[in-house]
């Protein structure tokens, strides 16, 4: 038989080739559709029989896999404008699914046969035992329609970034209270302030009255929150709603904070009020002066905070003294009266009760006078109660200072030599201004005068005495009305032996003595 016979014959007797079985997802390449020639870069080079691609049989079926199918992707959302199958349908899964058309198709959109199936995965051996691909999370029915945004969301989300800071904050501000902590940040407070002073916005205003109600006594004693707090006190003058509002939060802020921003922890007992709680407070006195139950209020706050016993209270206590009506702040000085003994024990309280007579009238006044007179040589030699006596023998009514001077003189030679009874005494005489009380000074002399050579010689040669002889002797010299007693003391002192003229602390006395007269004889 011809060779060439023989092949044919043995090629027709075999069975079609096969195609082999895909796996899952794998794509095949098309069978080659040539003319039995290839192109290797320098021209065509004809194939032998064997690599020429062979017929399909009438049964055989052509392998055409489905379209790649790549992992799973995440739902967009329907205003997405980039994805027009996505905006059209209202959310479309990507992700692994069984190839299922109605009409069998191949690859490059060439309908079938009747009788070609499409292929499908599930027909690969083991697929059936593999777990089934959960749900994605984001499919369209695991999505809340409530949280997909609107247009109006997307609008202000990009708008915001064009609004300045200041409108920003006036946008919050306008929302509810504000934020304490806008009041402590010096930028932000900045803004707070400016926003308040331009007025017209009256949200804004009980709003930030509302965030600084609650913690006023930080507001105030923070260097940027007072700032915020004085902006407050200016726009709200004459208003007495919101300055009540804040009075409240000054006199209950225990109350609304829970003890922790008192009035009595801003500064303990014995301790200075920092002074920008002062200076805040100041303003918050004369605010509230022309409404009397405001003041009165405020009044009974410091009496039951105990301000007279801190720091810089004397200060608070002069600005409702001068700033209220003496009917709403004479609070302070009946209970500077009930308590005067303990109040005069200590620095600051003696220098409260010092400004409540400065400023005391009527039955008050009259207390405090007779209450001076009674316990003037005692409270001259207390470390704080003389001061209460001096500011007596400064401010008090002529007849008061010369009482008390009349009971200071009873005992001049003690007090001279106390360390604290000295500064008494010389207030007895000291210039106020520019002059000098007459009477005063006068009665000193004649105190001076009847001691006797033992008495003088003991003070010229003690100190603080020496000091107080050598004030005396020049301010009476240079008052002309009592410059013939001062003269005939300078004698008296002359004439003490020469061991006290020449001992180190007599010598100050003896140089005011020759400075009132040098050429005065020792016997006249």
């Amino acid at each position: 038989m011809d060779p060439s016979k023989q092949s044919a014959a043995s090629h027709s007797s075999r069975a079609p080739p096969s195609v082999p079985t895909p796996l899952p997802r794998q794509i095949l390449p098309e069978p080659y559709r040539g003319n039995g020639s290839i192109s290797n870069g320098r021209g065509c080079v004809s194939l032998p029989p064997s690599c020429s691609p062979r017929p399909l049989s009438a049964g055989a079926r052509e392998f055409r896999p489905s379209a790649a199918v790549f992992g799973p992707f995440l739902a967009l959302p329907s205003w997405s404008t980039s994805l027009t199958t996505v905006a059209n349908s209202d959310m479309v899964q990507f992700g692994p699914q069984p190839y299922q058309r109605d009409v069998p198709t191949s690859a490059h959109g060439r309908t079938l046969n009747a009788d070609a199936r499409p292929f499908h995965p599930a027909a690969v051996a083991g697929a059936a035992s593999r777990p089934p691909v959960p749900p994605s999370p984001w499919t369209a029915s695991s999505v809340d329609e409530s949280s997909r945004p609107d247009l109006a969301s997307i609008m202000s989300g990009l708008l915001i970034h064009l609004v300045s800071p200041l409108e920003k904050l006036r946008w919050d501000l306008r929302g509810g209270p504000m934020e304490v902590e806008l009041a402590f940040c010096q930028e932000t407070s900045a803004d707070v302030v400016r926003l308040i002073e331009e007025g017209g916005d009256e949200l804004v205003l009980q709003n930030v009255l509302a965030g600084v109600h609650g913690y006023v006594h930080g507001v105030m004693a923070n260097l940027h929150g007072r700032k915020v707090f004085d902006a407050l006190l200016r726009c709200c003058a004459g208003r007495y709603r919101e300055l009540h509002v804040i009075v409240d939060a000054v006199v209950n802020a225990k109350a609304i904070t829970g003890g922790r921003a008192s009035l009595r922890q801003v500064a303990p007992v014995g301790q200075y009020f920092p002074d920008g709680w002062v200076a805040s407070m100041k303003t918050l006195i004369t605010a509230v002066a022309e409404f009397p139950i405001l003041s009165v209020l405020l009044v009974r706050c410091f009496v039951h905070e105990d301000v007279i016993n801190r720091g810089r209270g004397d200060e608070l206590l002069r600005q409702c003294f001068t700033s209220m009506e003496y009917e709403d702040s004479k609070l302070l000085i009946q209970y500077a009266l009930a308590n005067i003994d303990s109040k005069l024990s200590t620095r600051f309280g003696s220098m409260c009760v010092a400004i409540c007579f400065t400023y005391a009238q009527d039955l008050e006044l009259q207390s405090l006078e007779e209450y001076a007179i009674r316990n003037a040589r005692k409270m001259a030699r207390g470390q704080y109660s003389n001061f209460f006596v001096q500011r007596v023998l400064e401010d008090g009514s002529a007849q008061t200072k010369l009482a008390v001077v009349d009971q200071l003189m009873e005992d001049v030679m003690e007090l001279s030599r106390d360390m604290y009874g000295n500064y008494v005494v010389q207030s007895c005489f000291r210039k106020i201004g520019f002059t000098v009380s007459t009477e005063m000074l006068r009665r000193v002399l004649l105190a001076f005068l009847d001691l006797a050579l033992e008495q003088l010689a003991d003070l010229v040669k003690n100190i603080p005495a020496n000091l107080v002889l050598h004030r005396l002797l020049e301010t009476g010299i240079s008052h002309s009305p009592t410059e013939s007693l001062t003269r005939k003391l300078a004698r008296r002192i002359l004439k003490l032996p020469e061991d006290v003229q020449q001992d180190h602390n007599g010598k100050l006395v003896m140089e005011a003595l020759w400075k009132v007269s040098p050429w005065l004889p020792i016997n006249e």
